[in-house]
């Protein structure tokens, strides 16, 4: 029995090297960028397997690679209902967030709420390599980092994250400037090629 497990567990470990980059990268898309969380998720999947390997051990490699990632799909799908919150409220009531001393604290939080969740509406509705993109930038990622994690050339970083900040503004702030200019390490500039 000692054997058995160790076998599995050295075939997992095996798996994990080879396909655990990948996972990162859907469960950062799946997290909006959270670094993080999208380790927990990945974490939480390989976790699942293990318990799950009487019946996902006998598969082949890439049927577990495949259950790998539908488990990680399920797990991105629990922590979005876990996080959602529902509020129905106007576009135009977002510039009362604005308006700090005539708002009581409990409703701007509420705004607030409101804003973000629309914000990732959007996000979600963007082209895979914008979202990618724009979630990483938006956790604070460098245009570099992302050009290299993604393997496309920083220009095409800014151009994906400058078109991400109009589609925001368009569709969330009803096309008023809600989110201000480009900000952060290069993306104005060519500082990084």
């Amino acid at each position: 029995m000692t054997y058995e497990r160790g076998a599995a567990l050295r075939q997992v470990e095996d798996l994990f090297r080879s396909t655990s980059p990948k996972l990162l990268r859907e469960a950062l898309l799946g997290s909006g960028g959270d670094r993080a969380a999208a380790e927990d998720l990945v974490q939480d999947a390989f976790q699942a397997m293990w318990c799950a390997w009487d019946r996902v051990g006998g598969l082949s490699a890439d049927q577990q690679r495949a259950w790998l990632f539908g488990t990680l799909r399920h797990k991105i799908v629990d922590r979005f209902r876990w996080r959602r919150r529902e509020f129905l409220i106007e576009p135009d009531q977002f510039t009362l967030l604005y308006e700090e001393r005539s708002v009581p604290a409990e409703a701007r939080r509420i705004l607030a709420g409101e804003m973000l969740d629309r914000c990732w509406r959007v996000i979600e509705g963007m082209p895979p390599t914008q979202q990618h993109v724009f979630w990483l930038r938006a956790h604070e990622w460098k245009t570099a980092e992302i050009a290299d994690c993604l393997g496309i050339k920083a220009t095409t970083v800014r151009d994906h994250y400058r078109r991400g900040m109009q589609r925001l503004n368009d569709e969330v702030g009803n096309g008023k400037t809600v989110f201000g200019t480009l900000d952060g390490d290069d993306l104005e500039g060519g500082a990084a090629g």
